[in-house]
């Protein structure tokens, strides 16, 4: 929660683009004393992630529902990409 808190400031405060924020975020959690978790590391290491659909955000909340074995449910469409995800339908 923390890294998406962080890029987001970094983001709409600090207006660094995704591809600054993230390559920032990669390189603070690089420092002794900072400890992420492995599927946060995973998420910070995917490539073309500044211009993916599914960006930083839905990644961290992907991968720690995945890691804990449960599924991703979400509204949006693009989720139907990322494995053990349910997208749900609208009803407009």
């Amino acid at each position: 929660m923390v890294l998406a808190e962080g890029y987001f400031a970094l983001l709409s405060f600090y207006r660094f683009s995704k591809r600054d924020a993230l390559a920032a975020l990669s390189q603070f959690v690089e420092h002794s004393g900072v400890t992420v978790s492995p599927t946060a590391r995973d998420s910070l290491a995917l490539p073309g992630l500044a211009t993916a659909q599914r960006g930083f955000v839905d990644r961290l909340i992907h991968g720690a529902a995945h890691s804990s074995g449960h599924t991703l449910v979400s509204f949006e469409k693009a989720a139907k990409k990322l494995p053990a995800s349910l997208v749900l339908a609208t009803t407009d």
